[in-house]
């Protein structure tokens, strides 16, 4: 990691920012679950436009790592580390909550593999991919750094042609099988764009204008699709296009906020600066906690339960940010707590290495 007066802020206010869009989707997908608004309502048009402005989230967290990792190998070490934090997220919180009586959640075996296996049980969808693009990111450089920029384009174009425009137009189905962007091939494609923009720059532009404008119009569209989708079929089929990570309006918008930030570099040793590095990382102990398969019902539908009595903008929004704040406080101490004990188990394993 680079020195903190060296490093730039902006991207860990983007992480962040990605983090908390990523909680405003679950709230959706899980606290709103079964919970229809009539186009008519305030709140209608309130949760799909957050919902929307939050899709380039995940999108976001890739170009990232991305736009940092072409340059560099990616370390054995820091992906054991990784996947050790899962390991411990994934097995703890499932044999803690079994050990808590009359909670509903039994031991068997069966659950206790899945837990023990998380990438190949696919637990946690994003790091399942993600892993895997960090092993095949040695390749995918030597693959980037034997093109020119000519070619380099070209290659873009083919690859954004069939997994971005083309599945955003097919209303019939996914012939690409890009699975909505929940994949590895679109984490390869969202890398090399990323590694893209980093050598070859693009103009400063009104980035964040662009961003809200694609959004706001996807927001539209949505809303004007849905209206018609009663209709006929097909608007309905149209209407579920937008909310795929590779849709043409989603990527577009994520490729706009993330040059946003790289544009606007933010560098400093202020008090408030080390704060935000230090969120920027237990943003996935975040994840990895509000995530669990098993803490996702008892939060969605037992503790929190914010969304059972929505009628109001105001009141919605005042229960979101309560859902944020509360998953981010719990995410980062157990992600604090982790992080003691692999970095104190590293310590006692050098030494008894070394002796």
């Amino acid at each position: 990691m680079t020195e903190l007066k060296e490093r730039n802020l902006s991207l860990d206010i983007l992480k962040i920012l990605s983090m908390a869009m990523v909680i405003v989707l679950h709230t959706k997908t899980y606290g709103l679950k079964g919970v229809s608004f009539e186009i008519s309502n305030e709140v209608y048009w309130i949760v799909n436009a957050l919902h929307i402005f939050s899709l380039i989230a995940v999108n976001c967290f890739v170009l990232i790592s991305g736009y940092f990792s072409n340059t560099t190998t990616p370390q054995p070490k820091k992906l054991l580390k990784l996947w050790i934090q899962v390991e411990i997220f994934s097995v703890g919180i499932y044999l803690i909550l079994v050990a808590i009586p009359n909670n509903g959640i039994d031991f068997t075996f069966g659950d206790f593999l899945v837990q023990v296996f998380p990438i190949m049980s696919n637990q946690y969808w994003f790091f399942t991919c993600y892993f895997v693009l960090m092993i095949i990111a040695p390749y995918l450089n030597r693959f980037i750094n034997t093109m020119e920029q000519k070619e380099f384009k070209k290659c873009l174009f083919v690859l954004l042609g069939l997994f971005v425009i083309i599945p955003s137009l097919n209303v019939w189905g996914d012939n690409f099988d890009t699975s909505k962007g929940y994949s590895t091939v679109w984490f390869v494609i969202l890398y090399l764009v990323a590694a893209y923009l980093r050598r070859y720059p693009l103009p400063k532009k009104p980035y964040g204008i662009f961003y809200i404008c694609i959004s706001v119009f996807s927001v539209l569209s949505y809303a004007l699709l849905d209206y018609l989708s009663p209709h006929l079929s097909l608007f309905g089929q149209a209407r579920d296009i937008i909310y795929r990570y590779n849709s043409l309006v989603i990527f577009l918008a994520a490729v706009c906020l993330f040059l946003f930030f790289i544009n606007h570099p933010i560098k400093t040793e202020k008090i408030w600066g080390k704060l935000i590095t230090k969120i920027s990382g237990v943003l996935f102990s975040v994840y990895l906690f509000h995530e669990h398969p098993v803490i996702r019902p008892i939060l969605w539908d037992k503790t929190i339960k914010i969304f059972e009595t929505v009628n109001s903008v105001p009141m919605y929004l005042l229960r979101l940010l309560i859902s944020i704040v509360c998953i981010f406080v719990v995410g980062a101490v157990l992600g604090w707590l982790i992080s003691l004990l692999i970095n104190s188990s590293e310590k006692i394993f050098n030494k008894i290495k070394r002796k």
